[in-house]
């Protein structure tokens, strides 16, 4: 598993804590992106009326304010190229350093910095030709966009742990309001201990489930030093995250979702240098 990108996804203005520095970090490898291609993968996903690639488009042109960021005309390029990046994961197994992030956006709207769900664009050819999809999502707020898309879909088993409390105020009501869903609210102060026992319950899930690719929305706003959240995982606790994730033996990728704080980038690291080297020691959790 590589860290791809492009220069592109630096583009967009976003806001203070959802800004270009995210994505400014070592150990990427740049690819090339096709931009019509992403297009016309948008355009085949969202199909509203009301919300569609012309309006993200027209938004775009304004310079709207849109779910608590600022878009411009570069907004646009960074929205294309993060589906490009994204699909060419999808392809080799590698992690895309993307954004702005997706997984708070549904087919209807924007949503908490969100302007598309980009794992339903990047997934939507597979899912059409008849495959099953496991998705773990780790960011430490809950994925109501992805939940929303997805939701008794018998294809895809969406796996999700966040911060009990925290956006997007999942109620029990929402937590079962799909038979294909694992959702686990944590309480705040949640630490790596915590974050395994998660993953290890995910993971007995998802062999159960028999997917042909697992999707990762690796968000790394539980980290101790994020500012929005009061998780406490650490490099460790992704690194574990990693291991186990290859050690189901099938066809990942991840996407980048939140994380807001200056470590991001190795906290990255630690997630991909576990799924690369599932044998190496990491320290007891307590």
């Amino acid at each position: 598993m590589k860290i791809i990108s492009n220069e592109l996804v630096k583009l967009h203005p976003g806001n203070e804590i959802e800004s270009p520095a995210r994505v400014k970090i070592e150990e990427i490898v740049n690819v090339d992106v096709d931009l019509a291609l992403a297009e016309i993968e948008i355009r085949k996903t969202y199909t509203s009326r009301s919300y569609n690639f012309d309006t993200i488009k027209a938004m775009c042109s304004f310079g709207m304010h849109v779910a608590e960021v600022e878009l411009n005309n570069d907004s646009l390029n960074s929205v294309l190229a993060s589906v490009s990046v994204g699909i060419q994961a999808l392809d080799n197994e590698d992690f895309a350093l993307i954004r702005p992030p997706g997984h708070h956006a549904n087919l209807e709207g924007a949503r908490g910095f969100c302007l598309i769900n980009n794992l339903a664009v990047i997934l939507r050819e597979s899912i059409e030709q008849g495959k099953k999809i496991a998705i773990i999502d780790f960011d430490g707020h809950h994925g109501d966009g992805t939940h929303d898309i997805f939701k008794n879909n018998s294809q895809v088993l969406f796996c999700s742990l966040f911060q009990g409390g925290a956006y997007p105020f999942v109620t029990d009501s929402d937590m079962h309001n799909n038979k294909n869903g694992l959702y686990i609210p944590l309480r705040e102060g949640g630490d790596d201990r915590v974050f395994k026992q998660t993953m290890d319950i995910f993971i007995d899930k998802i062999r159960s489930f028999g997917p042909d690719i697992v999707a990762v929305s690796a968000g790394f706003d539980a980290y101790k030093d994020d500012p929005i959240l009061g998780l406490k995982f650490t490099e460790d606790g992704y690194t574990y995250a990693g291991k186990l994730i290859r050690d189901i033996g099938v066809k990942t990728f991840a996407i980048l979702e939140g994380g807001y704080h200056k470590k991001i980038g190795s906290c990255i690291s630690a997630f991909v240098d576990g799924f690369n080297n599932p044998q190496q020691e990491i320290g007891e959790f307590h």
